[in-house]
């Protein structure tokens, strides 16, 4: 857990050093709220907790196994973008930022031939 802090602790130093914060908060509130009426992490949370307790209460664990493996299904069907994520994740690369910041218009910066 201390790993996990400090991780996060410069994490946010970072970001606020830069600057994006507000483009961080943006994405997180994205994320976890979700975005355009969709729901996000926050709503399938919601889903899982009372899928849990359901199950729970009327004694049948593993049928509510079986459930919680629908939801998360359904999760990751409905953002798509976290298996190509999680991909470029695990390949140890972030083609996927490089490539969005290289297809950035650059219209009204002067380059070096112009100067």
């Amino acid at each position: 857990m201390p790993l996990a802090l400090i991780v996060l602790a410069a994490f946010l130093i970072m970001t606020g050093i830069t600057g994006q914060y507000a483009q961080v908060g943006q994405q997180f509130n994205d994320d976890v709220i979700g975005q355009g009426g969709q729901g996000g992490f926050l709503s399938y949370l919601e889903g899982i907790i009372g899928i849990s307790i359901f199950f729970r209460i009327i004694g049948m664990p593993n049928a509510g196994r079986i459930f919680l493996i629908l939801v998360i299904v359904a999760y990751l069907i409905a953002n798509q973008g976290v298996l190509a994520a999680l991909q470029s994740f695990a390949s140890g690369g972030n083609s996927a930022a490089l490539d969005a910041a290289a297809s950035i218009p650059t219209t009204g910066v002067p380059s070096e031939a112009a100067k």
